[in-house]
C-alpha cells in the first residue's frame, strides 16, 4: 500500500459511512470482503478476522460456543477465537480490553478494502487503526495496524500478531541470521522459559523448523530473521504470512522472539511479532503484515519435514 494512499484512507475514515455490512457466526455487523476466489469476514468486537477463506475453506479456527459473544461489562469473559491482532509485550503491558475484546468502528472503503477503528484506550495510552486490504487478483491480505499515541507521554509497544488457525497442521518456521537460542528455539513450560527443550514435535534443521502435533509445551518462541511463517492444514490450504524484521532493533518480549507459535489441540496460533516502537505524543506509527493462501494437499502431520519444505 502507498503511504500517500493510506494516508487518505485514515484521513477520510471519520466521514466515510459503514458498508458491506453482513451477517456472520452470531453477529449482525460484519463486514465482508472478497474477489472471484477469496472471502474475508470482518468483526467488529475486536476488528477482527472471522474468516479469510479460499475457494470455500477457511484457514481460520472459530470456537462456535462464542458465535455472537459480545464483551461484557462484569460479566463471563473468553479469549476471542479468529484472526486477531494485538500490541504487546505480553508480560508487562496493561490490561486494554477496549483494544482486544470491546467494539471497533468498521468501514468500508471499498469491495476490497476496510478499515476498523478502535475505542482510545486510556491504560497504554494509544488508540489504533487496522486497514484489510485484500488483492482484487489473488488470495493476499495486506493488513496494517496504525499505533497514535493519545497521551501526554511517549510510548513503547510492538506490534503482535495472533492468528489462530484450524488445528492439526504442519507449522514451518524458515531460518535465517545466527540464533541466540541453544535448541533453535525455546518453550514455555509452567511459566519457565526453557532454554534447552527436547520434543519430538519439533524439528530443527538448518535452514526450518518445523511443528507437528503436539508439542509437549504449547508455547515456543522463535528468533529467526526470515520474516515469515508457513501452516499446511488439514483442509488442504498453505497459509505464508509474511512481515519485516528489524535485525538491529530491540524485541520487547522477554526471549526477544521475532515469531511466537502456540500450538494446542484446538487451534495452533500463529504470531508474527514486530519489534519496540517509541511512538511520541500525538505521533503515529504503523506495521504491516501480508497473508496469503495457497491449494495444498496435506501431505499428513508424520511425513519428514522435507515433505513441506518442498512445497515453499
Amino acid at each position: 500500500m502507498h503511504k500517500s494512499f493510506l494516508t487518505a484512507i485514515v484521513m477520510s475514515v471519520a466521514g466515510v459511512l459503514s458498508g458491506g455490512i453482513c451477517s456472520y457466526s452470531g453477529y449482525d455487523d460484519c463486514i465482508e470482503l472478497k474477489n472471484s476466489h477469496t472471502r474475508v469476514v470482518i468483526a467488529a468486537y475486536g476488528g477482527r478476522l472471522l474468516e479469510y477463506s479460499l475457494n470455500g475453506r477457511n484457514i481460520l479456527y472459530l470456537d462456535n460456543t462464542q458465535a455472537g459473544w459480545e464483551f461484557p461489562d462484569g460479566g463471563k469473559k473468553v479469549d476471542p477465537s479468529g484472526g486477531r491482532f494485538d500490541i504487546g509485550p505480553e508480560i508487562t503491558i496493561p490490561r486494554h480490553p477496549l483494544l482486544w475484546e470491546k467494539k471497533w468502528q468498521l468501514h468500508e472503503i471499498s469491495n476490497t478494502t476496510a478499515i476498523a477503528v478502535s475505542q482510545p484506550d486510556l491504560r497504554t495510552g494509544v488508540a489504533l487503526t487496522r486497514i484489510y486490504e485484500l488483492s482484487e487478483n489473488d488470495s493476499r491480505l495486506s493488513v496494517t495496524q496504525i499505533m497514535t499515541n493519545i497521551s501526554s507521554t511517549p510510548v513503547q509497544w510492538n506490534f503482535w500478531g495472533r492468528i489462530l488457525t484450524v488445528p492439526g497442521g504442519v507449522c514451518i518456521i524458515p531460518r535465517e541470521g545466527i540464533s541466540r537460542y541453544p535448541a533453535g528455539y525455546y518453550s514455555y513450560h509452567r511459566g519457565t522459559l526453557l532454554m534447552r527443550p527436547q520434543d519430538k514435535a519439533v524439528e530443527i534443521t538448518g535452514k526450518y523448523a518445523a511443528i507437528h502435533p503436539f508439542p509437549v509445551d504449547p508455547k515456543l518462541s522463535f528468533d529467526s530473521l526470515s520474516g515469515k511463517l508457513h501452516y499446511f492444514s488439514p483442509n488442504d490450504l498453505l497459509l505464508t504470512i509474511t512481515y519485516p524484521i528489524f535485525p538491529e532493533r530491540r524485541y520487547n518480549n522477554e526471549s526477544g522472539m521475532t515469531a511466537c507459535v502456540f500450538y494446542c489441540r484446538d487451534f495452533c496460533e500463529l504470531e508474527p511479532i514486530g519489534p519496540n516502537e517509541k511512538v511520541l505524543p500525538g505521533g503515529k506509527n504503523s506495521f504491516t503484515i501480508i497473508l496469503e493462501l495457497k491449494d495444498q494437499t496435506f501431505p499428513g502431520a508424520k511425513k519428514i519435514l522435507g515433505e513441506y519444505t518442498q512445497n515453499l
